[in-house]
């Protein structure tokens, strides 16, 4: 199921130029019930005490309803692990 659901996100959400076969390469972690890829989200180290939620994404329709807390969550969690100090994203406008 996790195959697929990186299938998804590069095919499907267009993000090939930006993630490439990195995307293959980073931890990464997704919400998927009855087949359907609700959400997802990767995670990609910067320094030794720091890493960056490097792409997220959830389904509209599933959108209010904890996804993106729980996969946040779970991302945090792993980046303790790691012994990560820092965590932050970056913004498109």
């Amino acid at each position: 199921m996790l195959k697929s659901c990186k299938n998804i996100l590069i095919k499907n959400i267009n993000l090939q130029l930006s993630l490439g076969t990195t995307i293959n390469n980073i931890p990464f972690w997704a919400d998927i019930e009855n087949d359907i890829c609700r959400g997802f989200v990767a995670m990609k180290a910067t320094s030794p005490y720091a890493a960056e939620i490097y792409v997220m994404g959830v389904r509209k329709e599933y959108h209010r309803v904890g996804i993106g807390k729980a996969l946040c969550s779970e991302l945090m969690r792993h980046a303790a692990e790691q012994g990560y100090e820092y965590l932050h994203v970056k913004t498109v406008a």
